[in-house]
């Protein structure tokens, strides 16, 4: 019993950074209290001090035993389990108090709602991200109303249906290919996940008889082998990094080369690898997102990367130009 006591509060303190996200929290009454620029504190902290840390503390190369059991999670999952509620608070407690408040002018309310979106989007779809691939009922239900007060409900059927399936194929929307810039990818991400989500949906219950009523993976993808078969997902299909902070605050979603190759792995217990296995981004992603806005510093960071992943893991391909295009043959059995 004492050895398990141990082991319950070991793994609490290991769970406390990744609740750095409460912070956003108070910068949101803040802002709603003061008005003028405070609402810059939101995105300043989803940003900027996570990068500093970053910097200062480098890469966390440890992983926790993968068999850990859920019981010494608890303190882990409790982050993701309370979020709804409380950014729920957040977003409609805001919408009552502006409503009601006199003091805050247009400006004002705009700048607070770009800070709870950064908070709702920065933070929000990340743990819906986590719930959704949990077995509980509950935790994927909690995972749905996160995306839902988000208006971006459709990321469940997109991600888990066709996603995971056909990452690093032509069939996947959210593969930026190689040398697609921010600006071609986002429109094409956001015209064609709603309609792929509802192809994939309808699919899904035809089957069972019931009626219908970025960043991650940029230039990788998995090897064709003719006639639409694609080789097995593996590390190498999706960019990995260890920067510490980051991953405090996106409870390691940047540690991706792991999701994908074992998604049904809770957040805490995921792997990272070595450049040897998986490639790996040379910042996190609150700085990595900022580079992606320019396509010119994109490409000169990221291009390099890209070839150099091809000529190790692929020295026999010698034209990847079907792959750059997006020219490649559907997979076999793709919804």
């Amino acid at each position: 019993m004492l050895l398990q006591d141990f082991r319950m509060v070991r793994h609490a303190r290991s769970a406390l950074p990744f609740w750095m996200s409460l912070g956003l929290v108070p910068l949101a009454i803040i802002a709603a209290w003061r008005g003028e620029w405070w609402f810059v504190l939101m995105p300043a902290y989803a940003w900027y001090p996570v990068t500093g840390l970053d910097a200062v503390l480098g890469l966390n190369k440890a992983n926790l035993d993968p068999e850990t059991s859920a019981y010494h999670l608890f303190w882990h999952r409790a982050i993701t389990a309370i979020w709804f509620p409380i950014q729920a608070t957040v977003i409609f407690g805001a919408i009552w108090f502006v409503t009601h408040a006199g003091h805050l002018t247009g400006w004002e309310k705009i700048g607070l709602f770009f800070g709870i979106g950064v908070m709702s989007g920065t933070i929000g779809i990340v743990y819906a991200h986590e719930l959704l691939h949990q077995r509980p009922r509950w935790e994927r239900w909690m995972g749905d109303l996160l995306l839902a007060s988000t208006l971006y409900a459709h990321f469940r059927s997109e991600h888990l249906l066709v996603h995971h399936a056909w990452v690093g194929t032509p069939r996947d929307a959210v593969s930026a290919r190689y040398d697609e810039s921010f600006w071609r990818f986002f429109p094409r991400v956001l015209l064609d996940c709603p309609r792929s989500a509802w192809r994939a949906e309808r699919r899904l219950l035809a089957r069972a008889g019931r009626p219908v009523w970025y960043l991650e993976h940029y230039g990788l993808t998995r090897l064709h082998f003719g006639g639409g078969r694609y080789e097995h997902v593996l590390p190498r299909h999706s960019w990995n990094t260890s920067h510490t902070a980051s991953n405090w605050l996106l409870i390691n979603l940047q540690r991706h080369s792991d999701h994908h190759y074992k998604p049904d792995r809770r957040f805490p217990l995921l792997q990272t690898y070595g450049a040897d296995e998986a490639p790996q981004l040379p910042f996190g992603y609150p700085l990595m997102t900022f580079v992606a806005m320019i396509p010119g510093l994109w490409r000169r960071r990221m291009n390099p990367r890209v070839r150099a992943w091809r000529r190790q893991f692929y020295p026999g391909v010698t034209d990847w130009t079907a792959y750059d295009r997006g020219e490649l043959p559907l997979p076999r059995g793709a919804l």
